[in-house]
């Protein structure tokens, strides 16, 4: 971004149930807590969590006394950063890995951490949206397209997701030149089917 604009990146985090969580760092790429919420990071016993330890996040919104929320799960995967050099004492996120619910669980029962897929579809612009269903014994790509897709087209797919998985199953595809039958719920990248 800042080769192409000569500008940099701000993020920020936050959810729909309590708003702002944290701020980016106007001098680094971690994010600070705001003080109206509280962040835990905690570990799979519910332990918190050291720096530079993955674990979930937990939220208390300090501001909310219609509706309490605490140790709220949000299914996010956080780690925490060492203290800020700039002075800032507010708490130090310094990086959101992903959902939990973006966790893949293999066939052979290891797990992994699913972020973006996009490396996949961005660069094929005849896909116009897409979704991949995993199974015990093959990943389902459902999409809609612009017209038909090329054979190379689908081994470079088939290659590239075969690769964030960390999978060797085959890639089976379903296609349609529907644009919008995702409908208008929110869109999720990648689904497991329950019970599979």
């Amino acid at each position: 971004m800042h080769e192409a604009f000569g500008a940099r990146i701000v993020d920020r985090y936050s959810a729909q149930e309590v708003g702002y969580i944290a701020l980016q760092c106007p001098a680094h790429d971690h994010l600070h807590v705001v003080p109206g919420v509280c962040v835990e990071i905690v570990d799979d016993h519910g332990a918190p969590c050291p720096e530079g330890v993955p674990g979930r996040v937990l939220l208390t919104a300090l501001h909310s006394f219609a509706m309490p929320i605490i140790r709220y799960e949000i299914g996010d995967v956080a780690t925490w950063g060492p203290p800020c050099d700039t002075g800032i004492t507010w708490p130090v996120i310094r990086s959101i890995q992903g959902r939990t619910r973006d966790v893949y669980r293999a066939p052979d029962g290891s797990e992994r951490l699913i972020g973006v897929m996009s490396t996949a579809f961005t660069p094929r612009p005849d896909i116009l949206d897409h979704q991949v269903v995993t199974f015990d014994d093959a990943l389902l790509v459902i999409a809609a397209t612009a017209r038909p897709l090329d054979e190379a087209t689908i081994d470079g797919i088939t290659g590239d997701l075969q690769q964030i998985f960390g999978v060797t199953l085959p890639v089976r595809f379903l296609l349609t030149e529907h644009p919008d039958w995702q409908g208008s719920w929110k869109r999720r990248e990648f689904y497991t089917l329950p019970g599979r």
